[in-house]
């Protein structure tokens, strides 16, 4: 399984598109993290990291495969972008303090509902995929 920033799609004509544009909305800049680095959060770092108004803080997955690696590695860019991806949410949010959280890692609630509130106990905005 994967860990939590992301929405279903990726790219233009997308989900992903609607929903970033709804977390822009009124803001300057959002402070945003990501959770679950599947093809379906992979895709949305993508877009995130090409909007100005959100400033990416991390990536969270459980994968031994990409915990470590550099975000942007991790999720095809092309380019690093200098942030380590993190194995353990509830430390990740304690330090990077996000506004918004992007989660794709399961689609099933009873799955999910302990790596939601961890990030709700945090102060952290929930859009899940």
């Amino acid at each position: 399984g994967s860990g939590a920033i992301s929405a279903a799609g990726g790219g233009r004509g997308s989900v992903v598109e609607p929903l970033l544009e709804l977390l822009e909305l009124g803001r300057e800049e959002i402070r945003g993290r990501r959770l679950g680095l599947g093809p379906i959060g992979q895709a949305c770092v993508r877009e995130l990291a090409r909007r100005p108004t959100i400033q990416l803080l991390g990536g969270v997955d459980i994968d031994p495969d990409k915990v470590g690696r550099d975000l942007g590695e991790v999720c095809g860019l092309g380019h690093p972008l200098g942030i380590p991806v993190r194995a353990d949410l509830a430390q990740a949010l304690a330090e990077w303090q996000p506004q918004v959280v992007l989660h794709t890692t399961r689609s099933f609630l009873h799955s999910i509902r302990d790596q939601l509130e961890t990030v709700v106990r945090a102060g952290a905005h929930v859009v899940s995929s």
